[in-house]
């Protein structure tokens, strides 16, 4: 093999119509990205580095699968080989990469080596700015590691994380696969979302769930293909720097089927180390877990993951059902039982509470945590499943042991912040909806939440700057303009928060949620026949399953007169909220209601002594006590007075502890 000529300072590879950008990775054709997996792109730098000259089967072995089995190695090269040669399809009609029989392959056509300056990485760093990866071994074939060395292996990042990235975070994009098979795609999902949730186990790093890609804010980007046959699967992984257009490695990950989370586990280790993260004992072991070997049982479950975090009320029996089959499958598979726990959770909050589908879903999050102790998806359903039993304190500590396990858990931080919300514990809402949106590019409902937190507390300028940032991230969102429209019934400008809710019931028919809460408006406007209105459609939307939508609806039609059809539906709302509080339920929600029944029936002393445990339990929205239509009559008592002011003086004690400690600061 001849000695190096000078690719080591190249930074592209031009041949006919084509260049080979051996920094970004990227193959164009005149100009215009060609698609191109990063496996093929690094077969086509070597090639292209030594036009018209052999390379061996060996060379290429040596230069991008390493220590990698024969076996495992024959059918990844052909494939590469294959996608080149589809990718490349000459204009002359000519093979440009020729396959001598036995022997390697020959690079066809004219190839000129485009110079590169020094990368700012390695100026940064005072290191040479190649460096060829351990197991390449081609003696006296000096050109051919330089091009694995660029196109392959861009230096890993030994030097301080300061200089060269900054923080250890890394953001996980989307992975590509063959997008025409559903299966496909969802085998790639889920394997993308196993990484993220094993990257995130590691303390000292700081993982981005970027499924919707944009700019995440993190140091690094993992992009990845994935490549399934009917026994093996290959991960082809890239890290990159997002800010300076560069990759620091690509290397693909190829094991049999039943091993599939080996690759987790290499993949995770590679990244520590090269953002320098120390991995723990305790690291390491989680890292290694094999939930299952069952493919048959993972596929069923990934399948009950797609129709899960769907959210829609149609889609849950499904997910049970796969969830329950993937069980059966494999009776230990540990986040199955998890998956089975959330499903069951989020039907009651699709279908209304049941206490068979909670007390189900806890019994579920057991046996995951039996099999796992370790599991931090068990403990996040155990705290969703506690929660819809009113267990607030439980379900806390069950989170709060899910973020110990997993620090960069986004949902379970979105879960804590909501559940100190509800507790009334709003400076503590605040700082895990901080420390969720700090995270990544805030989700719509952390984004909300925090905002809820802010203008309850009276930082109102500081609440509508995030919600800018929320209308300009989902223009649409329910919550979004419902808490715009609770900020200018605070104004006093009814009309306009009436119309705000009039645009989006145009645009969430299907949303019994949106119906209540244009209603709740409308009560406030004193509007009842409309009030009226809209919560039939939330009560028709949902199928009569919404039974706060069917309180409000009982509610109007006393005022109206009709007791005979309100009686019933205050009747059976009743009955449930009193049993929940003797099963446990701590939530002010419960209380409050039963104070609302009561001072529509008229009595009084009742209505004040469930008032009264409602603010004990945390309830402090004096505001819309103040507003409430059946309070009407209430609020002229001294009692109610007084219930407010202790309100007022507790939202004041937040407020002040939250200016002290800077949770209102943005950022």
């Amino acid at each position: 093999m001849p000695g190096d000529r000078g690719i080591a300072d190249a930074a592209a590879l031009r041949f006919s119509e084509y260049e080979l950008d051996l920094r970004s990775g990227e193959l164009r054709r005149d100009g215009v990205a060609v698609r191109l997996s990063p496996q093929p792109f690094r077969l086509l730098a070597i090639l292209a580095s030594h036009p018209g000259e052999l390379v061996s089967r060996e060379e290429i072995k040596a230069a991008l699968w390493g220590d990698t089995s024969d076996d495992q190695y024959e059918g990844s090269l052909n494939f590469c080989v294959s996608q080149l040669r589809a990718t490349l399809g000459d204009r002359s009609g000519r093979e440009r990469i020729e396959t001598l029989r036995g022997r390697g392959y020959r690079f066809h056509g004219e190839v000129e080596r485009v110079p590169a300056r020094r990368s700012l990485r390695a100026a940064l760093s005072g290191e040479p700015r190649t460096r060829m990866r351990r197991g390449v071994s081609l003696a006296g074939a000096g050109l051919l590691g330089a091009a694995v060395a660029i196109a392959v292996a861009a230096p890993e990042l030994r030097t301080a994380r300061g200089n060269a990235v900054g923080d250890a975070s890394v953001a996980v994009l989307p992975f590509e696969t063959d997008a025409r098979d559903a299966d496909r795609r969802r085998f790639a999902a889920g394997i993308r979302h196993d990484i993220v949730q094993n990257l995130s186990r590691v303390h000292d790093l700081r993982v981005v769930d970027a499924s919707a890609g944009g700019d995440t804010g993190a140091a690094t980007e993992l992009t990845g293909e994935v490549e399934r046959s009917e026994n093996r699967i290959q991960v082809t992984a890239t890290l990159r720097l997002p800010d300076r257009d560069e990759v620091i490695w690509s290397r693909s990950y190829e094991q049999p089927l039943d091993n599939v989370f080996e690759i987790r586990r290499a993949l995770a280790e590679r990244i520590a180390s090269t953002l320098e993260v120390s991995l723990t004992e305790g690291d390491r072991a989680m890292l290694g877990r094999h939930p299952t070997r069952n493919v048959r049982a993972f596929d069923v479950y990934l399948r009950g993951r797609e129709y899960y975090e769907r959210y829609l009320r149609a889609d849950n029996e499904n997910a049970l059902h796969l969830f329950q089959r993937a069980i059966e499958l494999d009776p230990g598979f540990a986040p199955a039982h998890a998956a089975l726990a959330n499903a069951l959770a989020q039907r009651t909050f699709q279908l209304g509470p049941r206490r068979e589908w909670s007390e189900a879903a806890v019994r579920a999050a057991e046996q995951a945590l039996a099999l796992d102790a370790g599991l931090p998806e068990g403990y996040k359903a155990l705290g969703l499943a506690l929660s819809t039993l009113g267990r607030q304190g439980e379900a806390i500590d069950a989170y709060r042991r899910a973020v110990g396990l997993r620090p960069g858990y986004a949902e379970v931080l979105n879960n804590l912040g909501a559940l100190y919300f509800t507790r009334g514990e709003w400076p503590a809402a605040l700082m895990w909806q901080r420390r969720r949106i700090r995270l990544q590019e805030p989700h719509p409902f952390a984004t909300a939440g925090l905002a809820e937190s802010l203008l309850e507390l009276g930082f109102r300028e500081e609440a509508l700057d995030w919600l800018r940032r929320l209308e300009e991230q989902d223009p649409t969102n329910v919550n979004l303009h419902y808490l715009l429209a609770r900020d200018e019934l605070r104004r006093g400008d009814v009309e306009a928060a009436r119309q705000r809710m009039v645009r989006m019931r145009a645009l969430h028919r299907s949303d019994s949620e949106m119906w209540v809460l244009a209603g709740l408006v409308e009560l406030v406007a004193g509007k009842d026949d409309q009030a009226e209105r809209y919560f039939r459609e939330a009560q028709d939307v949902s199928g009569s399953l919404d039974p706060y939508a069917g309180l409000r609806l009982a509610e109007v039609l006393w005022r109206r007169g009709d007791r005979a059809t309100a009686e019933p539906l205050l009747d059976r709302f009743e009955e449930g909220c009193r049993q929940s509080i003797e099963h446990g339920h701590e939530s002010w929600t419960r209380r409050w209601s039963l104070a609302m029944i009561a001072a529509i029936h008229g009595q009084d002393a009742e209505a004040f002594d469930w008032l009264e445990r409602a603010v004990e339990a945390g309830h402090l929205d004096y505001f819309w006590d103040l507003k409430e239509p059946a309070f009407r009559e209430l609020r002229d008592d001294p009692r109610f007075e007084q219930l407010v002011a202790r309100m007022r003086s507790r939202v004041e004690q937040m407020r002040q502890r939250v200016a002290d400690e800077g949770l209102a600061i943005q950022g």
